[in-house]
């Protein structure tokens, strides 16, 4: 089964399908479609250097912080985050909220972690939300997402030198192999 043909569930935040890669759209975008369960909140404050996400809601409410503004999102709203713009999201109600998020421009790197974090926590080597217990597996799903954490500059800066390390990057080449070569 490909990449498109898969659910993934993240414990009790949320579930994604991926709907359309940058293979199947000439590097121009990926598509992800998520439901997100009531009351979650699935990402510390994060940018993103090298790619913007296009918010759009299908049903519910979603609500995008952008920055230090709050975007409430209902059903054909759409809002697009800029690259290395400070966000997060979070469904305030009790009903599930259903949206897509178009990665622009596509980023295989980016579907790659994705899908090498739900491997993870398939295998229980995820906490109860989502995040890697080994801080190797937490250092390369940030390096190929091109995830940054706000307020963690220096930090991060020092995660992304340890990722370029060869052990690094051996234990980032088993992973794709393990979890997510199986569904080219």
């Amino acid at each position: 089964m490909g990449l498109t043909d898969q659910i993934f569930v993240a414990f009790s935040q949320f579930k994604f399908r991926i709907l359309k890669t940058g293979s199947e759209t000439n590097g121009e975008y990926d598509l992800i479609e998520h439901v997100l369960f009531p009351k979650s909140k699935t990402a510390m404050r994060h940018c993103h250097k090298n790619f913007s996400e296009k918010y759009t809601v299908i049903d519910g409410m979603l609500i995008l912080e952008v920055g230090s503004d709050y975007k409430l999102l209902t059903p054909g709203d759409t809002f697009t985050v800029r690259s290395n713009q400070s966000h997060t999201f979070f469904n305030h109600t009790s009903d599930t909220v259903r949206f897509t998020t178009e990665i622009r421009p596509s980023s295989e790197a980016f579907i790659k972690a994705l899908v090498i974090r739900q491997g993870l926590i398939k295998d229980g080597l995820c906490n109860k939300k989502g995040m890697p217990k080994k801080l190797s597996h937490a250092i390369i799903l940030l390096n190929l997402s091109q995830t940054y954490i706000k307020g963690f500059g220096g930090l991060l800066r020092l995660i992304a030198k340890q990722a370029e390390t060869p052990g690094m990057k051996n234990l980032e080449i088993e992973l794709i192999k393990k979890y997510y070569d199986p569904y080219l």
